[in-house]
């Protein structure tokens, strides 16, 4: 949420900091209170402390520590962190090289811990519009108090939303990613993460999954109408594509409705991954049998990624926003991306960049090779009618062109 120029998280989350420079513990306390923290606390890097903190903090608290600290540095208190079971987000703040930070961001995720992002000393309010911004596109909010806030306005439906992914080549719309949104009664949109998680608990995932794709293909056959046919791509989570029959349902629900496949793509993470290996080639490759496209998402989070590219038939590779920023300044991100350009060239895939937020990340990824944009700089998640009017309004400059 925007308010005043300024971003702020729509549940209240609280910051831990742990750093041994009392000015920047006092500018930073500042800061994130003014922008909407709940609570600032200062923590001692020991690890009776840091796993107090893991026991008692939400999953969306947030948790900033330096690298150079006496006693345990930054990358020893990741690794307590870890072993605690920390559920919250982690940042870092050090005046360490890139590479360097680089590397401690590899480690966070290694460890299984949930990374923001990181930023050199002084913190600006830059920074942490860059943390919250990648907190809340994240969606991952503590259960408990979305559940209050759910409670506060009810739930009337559920809508998705679709942010914008753009041809590299000529600047025009040529799909969209869908999210889903829980809309209350006052008509905010809010993020689904307590909704999912209790589907998935109650084993009804897989319903709510094929009632959430007849919103989408009612916006899909609208487009038709209008002429605009639009790749759609929408997120399969774990217990869905371990489930056989969904892929009957899927298929037939988007046939019944005069969808072409070819116009869906599903979106597969790492942490989808079933424990039957033959079960995921076996159903992924009915799914490209059947016409749909298949993206392997969040490539370079981790080394099951190569092995899934290898097994199964993706149309499509997106690269996870984490390494497209990365390779601004980091060599050999550059050196990953560059590689996997030529990969997709050779197997007929499409690249995607995700997370792409400035202009430098842009021309980068140009340069890189990559096919087709997706983040902020192109637009956020919208509805379906602003969606239509973004597609329309790039064909008629295609048709003046």
């Amino acid at each position: 949420m925007i308010a005043n120029g300024r971003i702020t998280m729509r549940i209240p989350f609280d910051v831990f900091l742990i750093d041994e420079d009392p000015v920047f513990l006092s500018v930073a306390e500042v800061l994130f209170l003014s922008f909407g923290a709940a609570t600032v606390c200062k923590v001692e890097n020991t690890s009776k402390d840091l796993t107090a903190i893991a026991e008692r903090a939400s999953a969306n608290a947030l948790l900033v520590l330096s690298l150079n600290m006496s006693g345990l540095d930054g990358l020893a208190v990741m690794r307590v962190l870890s072993q605690a079971k920390y559920k919250g987000w982690v940042a870092i703040s050090s005046n360490e090289t890139d590479s360097i930070r680089a590397s401690a961001s590899r480690l966070a995720r290694l460890l299984g811990l949930r990374y923001a992002g990181d930023f050199q000393k002084p913190i600006r309010e830059s920074d942490l519009k860059h943390l919250l911004s990648n907190i809340e596109n994240n969606d991952a909010v503590d259960l408990g108090e979305v559940a209050l806030f759910q409670k506060a306005k009810p739930i009337v439906g559920i809508r998705p939303v679709y942010q914008p992914k753009v041809s590299a080549l000529t600047g025009e719309i040529v799909g969209a990613e869908t999210l889903m949104r829980l809309e209350t009664v006052d008509g905010e949109l809010v993020s689904p993460y307590a909704f999912i998680e209790q589907h998935t608990r109650e084993g009804t995932l897989k319903e709510q999954t094929l009632f959430f794709l007849d919103q989408i293909l009612v916006d899909m056959i609208a487009w038709k109408k209008d002429g605009l046919f639009p790749v759609i791509s929408v997120n399969a989570p774990a217990p869905v594509i371990e489930d056989p029959e969904f892929l009957i349902s899927f298929a037939t629900k988007v046939r019944a409705q005069g969808v072409s496949p070819s116009q869906l793509t599903i979106e597969l993470t790492e942490s989808a991954l079933p424990d039957d290996p033959g079960r995921l080639v076996e159903t992924l490759t009915r799914l490209r049998m059947s016409g749909f496209g298949l993206a392997l998402d969040d490539f370079g989070t981790g080394m099951a990624n190569f092995d899934m590219m290898r097994m199964c038939p993706f149309s499509e590779l997106k690269i996870d926003r984490s390494l497209v920023q990365a390779c601004v300044h980091d060599a050999l991100s550059c050196g990953i991306v560059e590689t996997c350009a030529t990969i997709c060239k050779e197997l007929n895939m499409t690249l995607v960049a995700e997370g792409i937020e400035t202009e430098e990340q842009e021309r980068t990824m140009q340069r890189l090779g990559v096919d087709v944009f997706q983040g902020f700089l192109f637009g956020k998640g919208i509805v379906a009618a602003a969606l239509s009017a973004r597609l329309v309004e790039d064909q008629d400059i295609q048709l003046i062109g």
